[in-house]
């Protein structure tokens, strides 16, 4: 199960939008993607009116091989910060080699240091054979699955346009050795003001898995950018003790015009 406080609970909140068509496996993923090497993305967290920490996701600038395959390199941060950091340190990595054609996993890493409580693992994807090879064992999964990242680049590729409000999606994930079926309802575009500026955004409200992180009565939004970069802008959720709401606070090497950002 999912146990984190900065890093994880973002990831989970953003693949939980991965995103309103993220399981259409017959949807061909565009070679025009919504991102390319070197895109940097800084998240500011709030634990209620706490400023508990940053996120950032970069894409390495060169291209990786893994097995064969040519791979966008992506690692997420987490990091606690100022008072915050004081009491409960955290300091995540996760890492996820991307195939560029597919937008599929091919191996994720993942290392969490969080108020003393260390995990650490590795996970290898085997596309043809459908397993994938973790530090504990070997699992069948579904075509098409992602680990958290991948399914975060993966959701870029589609086109919000094509949905009506209210729908319904499925996308699936392996995290934690475990396969995870979500659902989410796109709620429609929507403009939102951050420190950043205004956005031109979508809306998105995932069905949340309950457990560690998240009550399975909580609520939580996601406001994706309205442009051909697809960002995620903002995310609040409750969470099992107060709220957490992450903003984008800085980027550089996007490849689209911002153009959701409002003058």
């Amino acid at each position: 199960m999912l146990r984190s406080t900065i890093l994880g609970t973002f990831l989970t909140a953003v693949v939980f939008t991965a995103i309103a068509g993220g399981d259409r496996y017959d949807q061909p993923v565009n070679g025009d993607h919504a991102f390319t090497f070197g895109e940097k993305l800084k998240y500011r967290v709030h634990y209620g009116w706490i400023n508990a920490g940053e996120t950032t996701f970069e894409i390495d600038q060169q291209r990786s091989k893994v097995n064969g395959s040519e791979c966008y390199h992506v690692v997420g941060k987490g990091y606690s910060t100022g008072a915050f950091d004081w009491f409960f340190k955290v300091r995540d990595t996760y890492e996820s080699y991307i195939d560029e054609n597919d937008l599929l996993s091919r191996k994720f890493l993942r290392d969490v240091n969080e108020g003393g409580f260390t995990f650490n693992n590795r996970v290898t994807f085997d596309r043809e054979n459908h397993t994938s090879t973790t530090l504990k064992g070997s699992y069948d999964i579904p075509v098409g699955i992602h680990d958290v990242l991948s399914a975060v680049y993966y959701f870029r590729s589609f086109d919000f346009n094509q949905l009506s409000v209210n729908d319904t999606l499925p996308v699936e994930i392996f995290l934690d050795d475990q396969v995870y079926k979500i659902m989410i309802k796109y709620l429609g575009k929507e403009t939102i003001t951050t420190q950043l500026g205004k956005f031109k955004t979508f809306k998105v409200r995932p069905m949340l898995i309950s457990g560690n992180v998240f009550d399975e009565d909580a609520v939580m939004h996601i406001w994706v950018s309205d442009d051909a970069n697809k960002i995620p802008i903002r995310i609040e959720s409750e969470i099992l003790v107060g709220s957490i709401k992450a903003d984008l606070k800085a980027y550089s090497g996007l490849k689209h015009q911002f153009s959701s950002r409002i003058k």
